[in-house]
Order: C-alpha cells, then sequence, then structure tokens
C-alpha cells in the first residue's frame, strides 16, 4: 500500500541530510574544517538515524573541537 507520509517524511529527511552535508562542504572549502573532519561528519550524517538529537549533537561537538 502506497503512503504518501512516508514518502514526504523521506522526502525530508534527504533534503535535510543534503543541506546539512553541503553545509559543511562549504567550511570545508572556505578551510574552516579538515578534510578528515569533513569525512567524519559526512560519516556521521549517514549514520544520524542512529543517534538520538542530543548524542548526535555530542558527537558533531567533538569533531569539530578535534
Amino acid at each position: 500500500m502506497y503512503d504518501e507520509n512516508i514518502e514526504s517524511q523521506l522526502d525530508f529527511d534527504l533534503k535535510a541530510v543534503l543541506a546539512f552535508a553541503n553545509r559543511y562542504e562549504k567550511l570545508h572549502e572556505k578551510g574552516i574544517i579538515s578534510a578528515e573532519q569533513l569525512e567524519q561528519i559526512i560519516t556521521l550524517i549517514e549514520d544520524y538515524q542512529k543517534y538520538s538529537f542530543e548524542e548526535f549533537k555530542e558527537k558533531l561537538r567533538s569533531i569539530m573541537d578535534s
């Protein structure tokens, strides 16, 4: 059975993930974060569903502080 709500949520999730990744790519291009940090952030973003919001923020802070 087709569910438009599920498709809508997936579409929103994908757009949010891509926007988030794009912002950090721009920080890398400006030299604000290293290639290693960008790689860690992209991996974190890919696995965002594994973490609570607070865990995600803490892991992101840890990457940014390294």
